[in-house]
């Protein structure tokens, strides 16, 4: 995906945070995110928007030095979400993907942030969706890209993410392209986008497939497609959560 598809997806899905909570009301509960209400969504929300918009803007340069503002309170706390998301759609529209800048992994650019932001809210935005009633699904390509993130960034950072024995998953969005054969074990990861047989493999949107990832929908609900023995599939969430 490029730029421009990460900026409009922050847009869409920084506003249907704040649609959504609009609907369900700051205090109602959060199925996906256990102990959370709508509220601690947007909180949530706010903070990740704020940081990161300073972060690219270059003030602070160094995350050490930022300092949060102030938490609104609850009447305003939805507008002031919505300016923010304005904030950060103004901020990093127009900054090249190429530009540095500081990231907690190696890929120290805009770019990063970029994607990182449309993939965030838009998690954010199933839960907030999910909270008022009518959960809205993740777009295919996005879902797609999210997966391609979800693996090659977030999973290598989990300690022991290539430990235990070998094991194969194979995931398989059925709405659009994307494939993922996921190897892990005896010290070793890799992710290939291919067709191949595994010891468990997923089949179903790429939405619900990035959202399994994320831990907000069970490999074993009635939205994917599950082949393998019932321990391999306990294996697989049990290897590719980062809790």
């Amino acid at each position: 995906m490029e730029r421009d598809e990460f900026i409009a997806a922050i847009r869409t899905h920084g506003r249907r945070v704040a649609d959504a909570a609009d609907a369900a009301g700051l205090e109602a509960p959060v199925p996906s995110c256990p102990g959370w209400v709508v509220g601690d969504l947007v909180r949530h929300a706010t903070n990740v928007v704020d940081f990161w918009a300073a972060i690219a803007s270059g003030d602070p340069a160094d995350p050490a030095d930022y300092v949060a503002g102030p938490v609104p309170a609850d009447a305003e706390l939805v507008a002031s979400y919505r300016d923010d998301v304005e904030r950060i759609v103004s901020t990093l529209g127009p900054l090249d993907p190429a530009a540095p800048c500081w990231t907690w992994t190696d890929q120290q650019d805009i770019g990063f942030v970029q994607r990182r932001m449309a993939h965030e809210l838009a998690v954010h935005g199933w839960d907030a969706t999910n909270a008022s009633g009518a959960p809205e699904p993740i777009e295919p390509a996005l879902a797609v890209d999210g997966v391609d993130e979800y693996l090659d960034v977030f999973v290598p950072t989990k300690a022991g993410h290539a430990d235990g024995s070998p094991f194969t998953a194979h995931l398989h969005a059925t709405d659009t392209d994307g494939e993922w054969v996921v190897h892990m074990g005896d010290g070793t990861w890799s992710v290939e986008r291919a067709h191949a047989k595994g010891d468990v493999a997923v089949r179903g949107a790429a939405s619900d497939l990035l959202l399994a990832l994320w831990g907000r929908v069970p490999y074993d609900s009635a939205v994917l497609e599950v082949f393998g023995e019932p321990d391999s599939v306990v294996e697989l969430g049990r290897r590719l959560s980062l809790g």
